[in-house]
């Protein structure tokens, strides 16, 4: 880890940026189940290492609409983060992923299949369909 950029791993570093929205839903009437809040660009940190790996979900992802995945694509998208923090030595992002996850696994593990994963950007209404 660089000793040059130390503050590219705090997280006050990101207090200011602006936030994307990641839910899960109920899929019959979009109700929210759990959500976290991620600064912008450590979304965009995300998203460039899965570019970088040809990853598709994360990787093609536009902040400018909001993301809609289905219970079935969740299980990609959990797969491309569990993939991303395996490879990367960053503790703001390892900390930001855990949490990615536990919101992603709402969908991917729930029986019935019945939630789905949006992602707003930070000038998305997280409430939009």
């Amino acid at each position: 880890m660089s000793i040059l950029f130390p503050d590219r791993f705090e997280k006050e570093t990101y207090r200011n940026d602006s936030l994307i929205s990641i839910r899960a839903v109920y899929w019959l009437n979009d109700g929210t189940v759990s959500m976290i809040q991620m600064p912008e660009r450590i979304f965009l940190r995300f998203q460039r290492i899965a570019e970088a790996y040809s990853l598709h979900l994360i990787g093609s992802a536009s902040l400018d609409r909001l993301i809609k995945y289905d219970a079935f694509q969740c299980d990609t998208v959990e797969a491309e983060i569990i993939f991303i923090l395996n490879i990367v030595n960053d503790p703001i992002l390892q900390c930001y992923g855990q949490h990615f996850l536990s919101v992603i696994q709402l969908c991917t593990r729930n029986p019935q299949r019945t939630y789905r994963l949006v992602i707003a950007g930070p000038y998305q209404d997280v409430n939009a369909e």
